[in-house]
């Protein structure tokens, strides 16, 4: 079996640059994990790699921003993610609290 490609992660990466929102993205065992910084902390934390929800077909995991009120949510594209980490984003930004 070929080793499922890293195209969502990339694209999700390349979209959260393109919009100046805050990440980083590393190697995790077979794969990338990409963290959404907080104050602090991570706010969403995305992988993908053997074993995560959704590796088999290249979709990618996250823990925080979970809309299925589980600790872990899978099989989203990268257009799933960035919606999600953008708005997060844009409600944290002190010119929305205005």
């Amino acid at each position: 079996m070929t080793k499922p490609t890293q195209k969502e992660m990339l694209k999700l990466a390349e979209m959260l640059t393109a919009a100046e929102i805050p990440h980083v993205t590393f190697p995790r065992r077979d794969g990338l994990q990409l963290l959404y910084p907080g104050r602090g902390d991570w706010i969403c934390s995305v992988i993908c790699f053997d074993g995560s929800y959704g590796y088999e077909e290249g979709l990618l995991e996250i823990m925080g921003l979970t809309h299925c009120g589980q600790s872990v949510e899978g099989y989203l594209t990268a257009e799933n993610v960035f919606e999600r980490i953008a708005a997060d984003y844009k409600q944290r930004q002190p010119e929305a609290r205005q």
